[in-house]
């Protein structure tokens, strides 16, 4: 996607949490927004902010450690899939993060 698409797309979602500040598909999606334009460390909050919400939504969980991984953070980011397997979650294509 263009950045000019996220862009309007991040909008978009700001709209709509300025009146649905829960609404975590909306949060997750602009933390996936944010995180294929290389805002990783803004994406991990609205990731973390719909963990703490929702904390066993494997696919948070995926971009959480995606994100984490962007930025360089390898031990966190083998540290979150570590800690979706104890809780139970199972995580998506979690064999192919981090590298």
């Amino acid at each position: 996607m263009e950045l000019g698409k996220f862009n309007k797309a991040i909008a978009c979602f700001d709209t709509v949490l300025k009146i649905s500040p829960k609404n975590l598909r909306v949060m997750t999606a602009k933390g996936i927004a944010l995180r294929e334009q290389g805002n990783n460390t803004e994406a991990l909050a609205y990731f973390d902010a719909v963990l703490m919400l929702n904390p066993l939504n494997s696919f948070v969980w995926k971009n959480r450690t995606m994100a984490l991984r962007n930025l360089g953070r390898i031990t966190q980011s083998q540290k979150c899939l570590q800690n979706t397997e104890i809780k139970g979650i199972v995580v998506p294509n979690k064999k192919t993060y981090p590298p």
